[in-house]
């Protein structure tokens, strides 16, 4: 890395290729992630979500690698890994001489006021950077529910659709004159019809749940690491989407316009 690097920390729920982040390389720039105790231990998790979010942690940072950018992984099983995020990011900062710190708005606001913390302490310049994950800004519900004595969900829900036209007609009202279908969804399912077959494509990931067990990470459920199918990253996510819309939604009797008609 050059003198003056920017650290650049993607957290395991910001995986998004599509940042603008990576439009432009950068060889002062080195883009972090961290695989932590941390992370598995604040709250038990299923194993299945252990081993797809780190799964896909690693894939994004072999896309990084592919595309030019510079890449520190930071693996559950290394042993510089002080399982921390404070502790890592000193380690890291006085390693690789950054002089900027930046990271994505955090989605949970655990990590989010753990960040701000440590932002504060810190001698360098450090940024929050929006994770362009949401239609709405931090502050845009605080604002829609100002002066309201009840914040409801049905006043947001159709706020948003209206705003960004989301099965919306030309007068404002919702696609099939009705807002939604939460009273019809209040039945459990009866069993008919049946469950369609699965049609997702499985990863083996025998080896990455062995590093998990035997870095000692708790979890519950089955990992089912040799055939888990859920996707690794956004090219995998549509084309489960595309299969959804094209076998499942049908199988129940819906109309898959309504989903591919705003796909992106």
């Amino acid at each position: 890395m050059n003198p003056g690097t920017t650290l650049r920390l993607i957290l395991g729920d910001q995986l998004n290729p599509r940042h603008t982040w990576f439009e432009q390389q950068r060889d002062d720039v080195l883009y972090v992630f961290m695989e932590m105790r941390q992370e598995t231990d604040y709250v038990l998790h299923h194993a299945q979500k252990v081993i797809a979010i780190f799964a896909a942690m690693r894939e994004l940072a072999r896309q990084l690698r592919a595309a030019g950018h510079s890449v520190y992984y930071l693996s559950i099983d290394d042993p510089d890994n002080r399982q921390a995020l404070p502790d890592n990011l000193d380690t890291l900062i006085v390693r690789f001489s950054v002089r900027v710190l930046e990271y994505q708005a955090p989605d949970e606001w655990r990590l989010d006021a753990q960040l701000a913390n440590y932002a504060r302490r810190q001698s360098i310049p450090c940024r929050m950077v929006d994770s362009e994950h949401f239609y709405t800004l931090r502050d845009e519900a605080g604002r829609l529910f100002s002066g309201r004595r009840q914040w409801v969900m049905e006043h947001f829900y159709r706020h948003m659709r209206v705003q960004h036209r989301v099965l919306i007609n030309d007068d404002s009202q919702p696609v099939g004159g009705q807002w939604n279908f939460d009273h019809d969804n209040r039945k459990p399912w009866p069993g008919l019809p049946s469950e369609p077959a699965d049609f997702r494509a499985p990863h083996d990931h025998s080896a990455l749940w062995q590093t998990i067990v035997s870095a000692g990470v708790n979890s519950f459920g089955d990992a089912n690491a040799a055939q888990l199918a859920w996707p690794l990253n956004r090219a995998e996510a549509l084309q489960q989407l595309d299969a959804f819309i094209e076998k499942a939604l049908p199988h129940f009797g819906a109309s898959a316009w309504s989903i591919g008609s705003w796909r992106k």
